[in-house]
């Protein structure tokens, strides 16, 4: 049985985790975020805390009083692959033991090549990399918990992201802070072909963050 109440748990302080820390908060939940130093650039009334999640025991303190648990956690680029998968199976654990439904941020790695096909959720795992077949084993291993109804779980994928305090993106350092200044950008790839992009921070708000938005995102 799942818990109704109002802890949410959210693994990782990044441009993600902490954007959905403050929307949380906004909204009047009660939010318990965890990353390695105990510090973070969250409102008040939002408490961080220090956390292993490669530790199960300290996972499974962490989350035992949350009614859901989102995992935004990550690491560099050569670590993922020995790393992201224990830290799925260390949150899983944890999140079924508390009871709580669990929301995990995905990327698109595990879908491969499409050939210009629009991913939807019915688009096959058909990985051609490392990080493409880790990521694609780790979505079933969470299905499957979902299904044998260990853990309700939730799968979000994102393309690139763009928005507030995303750095290490295509539309990051070296594009927003030399575009502001009138300096010329720097992009990745070919960039006649089409490309979608995310906005970290929901629907934007202000005029140039709706401009940038529309410009950014699925051209399709």
């Amino acid at each position: 049985m799942f818990k109704d109440g109002n802890l949410h748990v959210v693994f990782g302080t990044g441009p993600a985790g902490s954007m959905l820390a403050r929307v949380l908060h906004a909204q009047g939940k009660q939010v318990r975020c965890v990353n390695r130093s105990g510090d973070a650039r969250v409102p008040q009334g939002v408490s961080v805390v220090a956390g292993d999640i490669l530790d199960v025991a300290q996972v499974r303190v962490l989350t035992a009083d949350a009614a859901v648990v989102y995992h935004c956690a990550n690491v560099p680029y050569p670590q993922q692959v020995e790393l992201i998968p224990r830290f799925g199976a260390s949150i899983i654990d944890g999140a079924a033991r508390a009871g709580a439904r669990l929301v995990v941020l995905d990327t698109l790695y595990g879908y491969g090549a499409t050939r210009g096909v629009p991913m939807t959720e019915e688009t096959p795992f058909v990985p051609t990399t490392r990080k493409g077949r880790m990521r694609a084993t780790l979505a079933e291993t969470y299905l499957a918990a979902h299904r044998a109804g260990t853990v309700a779980v939730t799968i979000g994928r994102s393309a690139d992201f763009f928005g507030p305090e995303v750095r290490n993106s295509a539309l990051g350092n070296r594009v927003f802070p030399f575009a502001v200044v009138g300096k010329p950008v720097q992009l990745l790839g070919n960039i006649d072909l089409p490309h979608s992009y995310c906005y970290s921070a929901g629907t934007p708000r202000s005029r140039r963050a709706r401009v940038a938005h529309d410009i950014c995102s699925d051209p399709g």
